[in-house]
């Protein structure tokens, strides 16, 4: 799955000149991006990463009083970083959409922390009174801190200086904070700009999905779905951008099959698959009946963020998520680093990320009971199967996924909700990617 992994292979690379941009204008010096056989950002160290598309657990949530407190701090935050981004996209920010924090900043902090150690064990009740102090000299803020774990968290296996460069890889992040019955459509992650001025598709190395709620919509992995761009060595300035269903035109391994990863929401886990994949979360498979309108719109804003009984009754039925792009040795050019207007905002500070993250174990899902639980499902399910499908538009043509999944994903029943809980499912989808009616 995932569109298939770096292994042990050979990497080549496809060297194209390229703009960059400093100050939202083009500046023609002669900078190279260079991609590797697989479309990738070269990097040595793509070739360790896991592309399959996998769960494990990030951060352990329990009910105690405290991690509840810190809990829904993490989650206004989400909420006033979401409104931020909205603001980026409407307003006259320079900036884009999303957020950006270099993985050298975590070698930066880290001396900092270390230094720290043992005072912070003494003295973890009395840290929340230093975040203000904490926040201005390391100028980072939890969430910032959270996307430096999730890249950490992917790259762990990976030898920062040898086989990525810290100065130029980094987390690109976003949060989600929606109606549990809102459909997130499906999608390519990439470099947009470079989409959209020079014709070339950059995605990240690895994408991730971090589960902040227990509600709505999963995400769904179209694994054999890619998009990845091809140079033509008779004409290297030219590009073509193209999709490719792998399982159709990569014959190197008979066993492979068309699938779809599908990921339910659980506070806590974090999703991780191919930066190329096409994927989505359809609201068909949220839970919640096809004909039941979704639920007005509650006037959010208005909300008092220091009343904590408030966002109990309110923001913890969003569907919340916590989003990071891992990139090695490149950063898309529109993503900056979060303005220091929005930082002073939030609450959940390194204290608070500190508590959260003391208990953290790093877990993976439990495969073998995950592969039981499937192969005990295939046998009453196979033939229960039910096709849906994701629409797309790419490269102005309109484009359909269809596919199958088990007939339980579209259950709308309580005892239906419970069982899909946190559940992680690889399924064969007999996909089709096929063209619909032209824009």
């Amino acid at each position: 799955g995932g569109g298939g992994g770096g292994g042990g292979e050979t990497v080549s690379t496809t060297t194209i000149a390229a703009k960059t941009v400093e100050n939202g204008e083009d500046s023609d010096d002669g900078a190279k991006l260079c991609l590797d056989e697989r479309g990738r950002v070269h990097a040595k160290g793509n070739a360790k990463l896991e592309y399959a598309s996998k769960s494990s657990i990030l951060f352990n949530f329990s009910s105690s009083e405290q991690i509840q407190k810190e809990y829904f701090r993490l989650l206004r935050d989400c909420k006033k970083v979401f409104t931020a981004k909205q603001t980026l996209e409407t307003e006259s920010y320079s900036a884009g959409s999303t957020f950006w924090i270099s993985a050298a900043a975590a070698t930066t902090t880290t001396a900092k922390e270390e230094k720290r150690e043992e005072n912070k064990k003494r003295k973890i009740n009395n840290e929340r009174k230093k975040v203000s102090l904490l926040r201005s000299s390391s100028k980072l803020s939890g969430l910032e801190r959270l996307a430096l774990r999730v890249f950490e968290h992917v790259t762990q296996h990976l030898k920062e200086g040898e086989e990525y460069d810290s100065n130029t890889s980094g987390a690109e992040w976003w949060t989600q904070v929606i109606d549990p019955r809102d459909d997130i459509g499906a999608h390519f992650d990439k470099d947009y700009y470079l989409e959209e001025n020079m014709n070339i598709s950059v995605h990240p190395q690895v994408g991730t999905v971090t589960y902040l709620s227990d509600e709505g919509a999963p995400t769904v992995v179209a694994t054999s779905v890619v998009c990845q761009t091809y140079f033509d060595n008779s004409n290297p300035i030219d590009t073509n951008d193209m999709l490719i269903n792998e399982t159709t035109v990569s014959k190197k391994d008979d066993k492979t099959e068309d699938s779809v990863y599908i990921s339910w929401p659980k506070i806590g886990k974090i999703t991780t698959f191919d930066g190329r994949c096409l994927h989505a979360a359809p609201s068909a498979l949220s839970g919640y009946p096809e004909e039941e309108s979704a639920v007005e719109e509650h006037d959010d804003d208005d909300d008092d963020d220091d009343d904590d009984d408030d966002d109990k009754n309110n923001i913890d039925t969003k569907r919340i998520t916590f989003l990071v792009n891992v990139w090695l040795n490149h950063k898309p050019v529109m993503s900056e680093n979060l303005p220091e207007e929005v930082r002073e905002t939030l609450e959940f500070g390194q204290a608070d990320f500190d508590y959260l993250f003391l208990e953290k174990r790093q877990e993976r899902v439990d495969e073998k009971t995950r592969e039981g639980t499937s192969k005990d499902k295939k046998a009453e399910e196979e033939l229960t199967k039910r096709r849906t499908k994701l629409t797309f538009t790419h490269c102005q043509e309109n484009l359909v996924y269809e596919y199958s999944v088990p007939e339980f994903c579209f259950e709308s029943s309580a005892h239906a909700s419970a069982r899909r809980l946190g559940q992680s499912l690889l399924v064969s989808s007999s996909g089709i990617l096929r063209r619909d009616a032209p824009i």
